[in-house]
């Protein structure tokens, strides 16, 4: 009777959704807009791309040897929701500017079947331009892609049918400025003048080859904007933890359970599982 339900991904909700009725509240990345899809329950805008925090980050010294990079699946899912439909938008305005760019590749196995087209043309255009696509067996390490990141002045972004990406809050806390789709369905809370921008971004690769110069317009817009400007690292990283962060955003997940009775009032802070490797490091800026 004591359970809370939360939302991790776009395609779990829907206006025809059924909570059960043991569940007392709801926490959800897709803003207060889309509290209604939950049955009049308490909902809260908290999820784990809240809890990523600079506690655990490589903080090395920084060398710049990327502009634009991008992190992305080549597969089905890349292309409806991992913003792979968008490699060729964001590879001919890199072209246009002279950036340097990087796709990281996410997928695993690589997907084998030849019946989707559009898939297929994005591999052929990657293929034909050069793009330097990195990628593992199966996958491509943490470590590499934090290193590789660190060194990027922009992670451009342009997922679509994707709640809150991690991607997002990681990049934030190394100090890299974010180009965000408009399209994507949560995320968008963590955008500022100082951390990024937001740019008009082509659900599909369908809508975007239909009217390519307006989108790629609009990426060269951003593009040219953010990589003549300064971000400043540590301004960025500030900022960012006044609201979110591991401690904070355990702290607000475990002061929401005790509000509704769910656990004892002695618990202070309440994380993800997957973020339980952390503790060590968490304790030791706790009690610095």
């Amino acid at each position: 009777s004591n359970s809370i339900y939360i939302v991790s991904t776009s395609h779990l909700y829907n206006s025809f959704i059924k909570v059960s009725s043991k569940i007392k509240l709801i926490c959800h990345p897709f803003g207060e807009k889309n509290n209604h899809f939950f049955g009049g329950l308490p909902c809260y805008d908290i999820c784990e791309s809240d809890m990523v925090d600079p506690c655990w980050c490589e903080n090395k010294k920084l060398e710049r040897v990327v502009d634009v990079m991008c992190i992305t699946n080549d597969s089905p899912h890349g292309m409806s929701c991992k913003g792979f439909h968008y490699i060729p938008c964001i590879g001919e305005v890199c072209k246009k500017l002279g950036l340097s760019f990087v796709v990281i590749d996410y997928t695993g196995k690589k997907y084998k079947d030849k019946s989707d087209k559009d898939l297929n043309t994005v591999r052929k255009y990657i293929k034909q331009s050069g793009i330097n696509v990195l990628r593992g067996n199966p996958k491509i390490s943490h470590g590499k892609v934090n290193g590789i990141m660190q060194g990027a002045k922009i992670m451009c972004i342009p997922n679509h049918l994707d709640a809150s990406p991690k991607i997002i809050t990681e990049s934030i806390i190394r100090g890299v400025p974010v180009a965000l789709g408009d399209s994507i369905v949560g995320g968008k809370k963590y955008i500022n003048k100082g951390n990024g921008v937001i740019f008009s971004c082509a659900k599909t690769f369908k809508e975007y080859n239909n009217d390519k110069i307006k989108y790629q317009n609009s990426l060269n817009s951003v593009l040219s904007e953010m990589i003549s400007k300064s971000y400043n690292r540590n301004d960025m990283i500030h900022s960012h933890m006044q609201s979110w962060g591991l401690i904070n955003s355990s702290k607000k997940l475990a002061d929401i359970l005790s509000l509704h009775g769910l656990i004892n009032k002695d618990i202070k802070y309440v994380f993800y599982p997957e973020f339980k490797k952390h503790i060590g490091r968490l304790n030791e800026v706790l009690y610095k």
